[in-house]
């Protein structure tokens, strides 16, 4: 179990475009200092765009707090706790400012997607067509897998049919 010293000191960090804030952890002074760092690689720019060379329609589908929605391992949740004023709490799901944050994030959005044609993902994802039925198949396939996985969108940072 986690103890006051060991937990991460609470940071409030606002949202870019938004009077919203968000509850973190400093982690780099806990648990960032001390675990391994899981590294995968974040797709190239390059081999995104030849991916989708022949495409002329897109969708963008941003994940509503992306790392919110991975859960975290019970057995890990206590290296994963922030001091606040009114006691200790441990995240159970994926909070921001682990340094593997993006690694494991970006692992599960290629496993995910990974045998679907002219669907990429770097954090976000994309799914193109070369036309507008085509652009729609797999619109559709990408939506029903980022479902069946439990994730939710955030509706109004999405583009459709771009």
């Amino acid at each position: 179990m986690t103890s006051a010293n060991s937990a991460a000191p609470i940071v409030v960090v606002g949202k870019k475009d938004s009077e919203d804030v968000r509850v973190c952890g400093d982690f780099s002074v806990t648990y960032n200092a001390s675990a391994c760092v899981e590294t995968y690689p974040m797709p190239q720019s390059e081999d995104m765009h030849s991916a989708l060379t022949v495409c002329t329609v897109f969708s963008v589908r941003d994940i509503k707090q992306a790392y919110h929605q991975v859960p975290i391992a019970k057995e890990s949740q206590s290296y994963l706790t922030i001091n606040t004023h009114i006691g200790l709490f441990a995240f159970k799901r994926l909070p921001n400012g682990i340094h593997s944050g993006p690694a494991i994030f970006q692992r599960i959005m290629d496993n995910l997607l990974s045998d679907i044609p002219k669907a990429v993902s770097r954090l976000d994802t994309l799914a193109a067509g070369t036309d507008e039925e085509d652009h729609l198949r797999t619109l559709s396939l990408v939506l029903e897998r980022l479902l069946n996985a439990g994730f939710r969108l955030n509706k109004a940072k999405c583009k459709f049919f771009q």
